[in-house]
């Protein structure tokens, strides 16, 4: 039992910095003028759909206005809230 809590808290913690090495990625193309506009760090919508799975070149190419790269991964939808 302890074997499997200490592998799920590896496979969160790997979850959790390629959300944050793709949250560094989108800075930087923010910065160097690739992304206009606005630009929210820690995102839910596009944190969520990492968390789930979500393919990272996919998920840029939609923050970089390139309509072939969606993902049509379920979790890069936007959801509504009630």
């Amino acid at each position: 039992m302890r074997e499997a809590g200490v592998q799920q808290q590896l496979t969160d913690l790997t979850s959790l910095w390629r959300i944050r090495h793709f949250e560094e990625r989108v800075q930087d193309l923010r910065m160097s003028g690739e992304i206009a506009g606005s630009v929210h760090l820690c995102y839910r919508g596009h944190g969520w759909a990492i968390a789930c799975g979500a393919p990272l070149p996919a998920l840029l190419g939609e923050l970089l206005g390139r309509a072939a790269s969606r993902t049509g991964h379920p979790c890069a939808r936007p959801r509504s809230v009630p």
